[in-house]
């Protein structure tokens, strides 16, 4: 294990691997004189976007609400039943299983409103199926093992990971059951599409709505999710005169509208213990988030790994720096064309949502449920550490750039590991530290900014 402030430029000069930190390190030079344009609207907050895309600004004019069928159902909603909590209007925005976001629109990928570092290069595929190789040995040795990818996308990452499997160790086909979480019909018709080399070429690859019900007896392997965290639904607080109020929709003058309003009792305790017991004080109008999806995740997760690893990626920090005075408007942003936008209540159906995740509160709870830190790192230190440097080529330097960009995909990105039933493993994807596994508890604890 080694630890250091971050990794740049000179860091890379420093990996002893001729030719390929000096690709990567002339496209880092080269993008810095752009970066700050470029990742501070999706980079900063997720995945990345050309200069002409980096338009701030909601997709629809103001007086366009959005998909009108979805409009009117959530508008129904609220009538029937007044005011409902962002993470209600959220959910129906995103997941109606007939108008929302992920079912009805959602393109995701270049031509899409978004991409994530999946979309950017195979490359990123490889480095995850490098450590679920080696995750997988140090859990069962050469014995079965099954991988669940929870929150699977388009199926690009898993395509790519067990195209990496069959290259690599074209025997691990027989000891493998691949996994995927999803729930929305639409994209199990696209990722079965896609994946349909590898049925037909017998990889043991199958679905499930949900862990809990796929596995009542638990298993033992991995679960791993990139970027599924960010889109759960949460909801929104303000302090008002020193008192935490939750941020209601309602609906008026033919338009979204928030309400503050006393928060309920889930919301509350959780600010009590995630955000109060972790010595962190919300100063007069900060607007947060709070993710109780989160939580249940999490909890979900710890049930049914009996034995194994639990990977997470995606963007976000510690408490302390998620919840500093530096983010007074919280996190929640909405992407449509590679557009950025903080208002959530125009082109609703036609924008995607998101917002940082809390990593102290998964590990927090994943401890409390017996699954412990491993270890907490950012994507640049993550895949230099599995040796994305040695993958590189004239060919791919620019995009390999920038999945580890310093001020970008590679330190907004965060992964946590965790482990149980077994002895604290060591991973090469933890070879690197940008800062002690402390910081996830403790602002004492920081070594670094990530």
């Amino acid at each position: 294990m080694e630890y250091f402030i971050g990794v740049n430029v000179f860091t890379l000069s420093r990996l002893r691997i001729p030719g390929q930190a000096g690709y990567l390190t002339k496209h880092i030079i080269k993008q810095s004189s752009r970066v700050r344009g470029e990742f501070s609207q999706k980079m900063s907050f997720g995945s990345y976007q050309t200069p002409e895309q980096s338009n701030s600004g909601p997709p629809n004019s103001g007086s366009d609400l959005g998909n009108s069928l979805l409009v009117e159902k959530i508008v129904d909603e609220i009538m029937r039943k007044g005011p409902i909590d962002f993470a209600k209007f959220m959910e129906m925005v995103l997941y109606d299983p007939a108008h929302g976001y992920y079912e009805s629109y959602g393109p995701i990928g270049w031509k899409g409103d978004f991409y994530t570092s999946e979309d950017l290069h195979s490359v990123y595929g490889e480095m995850l199926g490098e450590q679920l190789i080696e995750a997988s040995e140090l859990i069962v040795g050469n014995g079965p093992v099954t991988i669940v990818e929870m929150g699977p996308g388009r199926g690009v990452l898993c395509r790519d990971i067990l195209a990496f499997l069959e290259r690599r160790v074209p025997k691990v086909r027989s000891n493998l059951r691949y996994v995927l979480v999803e729930r929305s019909a639409r994209m199990i018709e696209r990722q079965r599409e896609l994946l349909q080399p590898f049925l037909s070429a017998g990889w043991s690859v199958s679905w499930c709505s949900g862990i809990d019900t796929f596995f009542p007896q638990g298993f033992t392997g991995v679960i791993f999710s990139n970027e599924l965290i960010d889109a759960f639904p949460v909801h929104r607080i303000i302090v008002r005169n020193g008192v935490i109020k939750e941020c209601f929709v309602s609906y008026e003058d033919e338009r979204f509208v928030e309400r503050e309003d006393d928060p309920s009792g889930a919301v509350t305790d959780y600010v009590q213990r995630f955000i109060h017991e972790q010595d962190i004080v919300l100063e007069e109008g900060v607007r947060a988030e709070v993710n109780l999806n989160a939580i249940d995740w999490m909890k979900s997760v710890a049930r049914v790994l009996k034995k194994g690893i639990v990977m997470t990626i995606d963007y976000g920090y510690p408490a302390y720096e998620l919840y500093d005075s530096k983010r007074s408007h919280g996190t929640l942003l909405c992407y449509a064309r590679h557009r950025v936008s903080d208002d959530p209540y125009v082109g609703v159906g036609h924008q995607d949502m998101t917002a940082h995740v809390d990593f102290t509160a998964l590990a927090t709870v994943g401890e409390e449920r017996g699954l412990a830190v491993t270890g907490f790192t950012n994507q640049q230190s993550f895949l230099l550490g599995l040796g994305v440097a040695e993958k590189t080529t004239a060919s791919n330097e620019e995009l390999i750039a920038r999945l580890i960009h310093p001020n970008g995909l590679g330190r907004t990105h965060k992964v946590l590991i965790q482990h149980t039933g077994i002895p604290c493993p060591s991973l090469a994807g933890l070879k690197y530290r940008p800062f002690f596994d402390s910081s996830l508890f403790s602002k004492g604890g920081k070594y670094a900014s990530g």
